[in-house]
């Protein structure tokens, strides 16, 4: 099996790797890809503009006024916010395998690096929306045993490798990683 390893994205991880650890696979998010996702994600928010819009040119106040233009632009704003934070946070997000563990190296005004021991791993799978298939990319997740319970229902968290190339590829390099 060939392993990729873009050394455009190692020198974040320098700094955290153990003595004996190697970056055996690397690369960082597709571009559009990683920018759709996030759009997909705000895209309710861009629904609710519109409708909220429509329905404040029709209404007005006692004094004939519409109503408080800050609250008709607040969805807007938060779209806006959504998408700047996506695209900036793309520069710093890189991903990696190692002899020992994943991996993930993203912010959008600071950095976090997170990593994941293979050992702590309970579940791994590979997520293909239909912009994923479309480019050619893919989510890997992973399940840690990270919970989140909400009025009684119980959620699993993930962390996630988004927009990734040729993501069974690279889930097999992790899987030649891990075994």
């Amino acid at each position: 099996m060939n392993i990729t390893h873009n050394k455009n994205t190692t020198t974040d991880f320098d700094n955290i790797l153990d003595n004996n650890e190697k970056i055996l696979w690397s690369d960082r998010p597709q571009f559009i890809p990683y920018l759709l996702s996030g759009f997909l994600q705000a895209s309710f928010l861009l629904f609710f503009f519109v409708v909220w819009w429509i329905s404040c040119q029709y209404a007005t106040t006692e004094n004939g006024e519409p109503p408080g233009t800050f609250f008709t632009y607040l969805p807007l704003l938060m779209l806006l916010w959504s998408a700047s934070s996506r695209f900036f946070s793309y520069f710093k997000t890189k991903y990696a395998f190692t002899n020992k563990g994943v991996l993930i190296c993203s912010g959008f005004i600071s950095t976090e690096v997170k990593s994941i021991d293979y050992s702590k791993i309970l579940e791994i799978d590979v997520n293909l929306t239909w912009a994923d298939k479309l480019s050619g990319t893919g989510t890997i997740r992973f399940y840690t045993g990270n919970t989140e319970t909400d009025e009684g229902t119980t959620t699993k968290l993930y962390d996630s490798l988004e927009a990734i190339a040729n993501p069974y590829e690279a889930l097999k390099a992790m899987r030649a990683a891990i075994s």
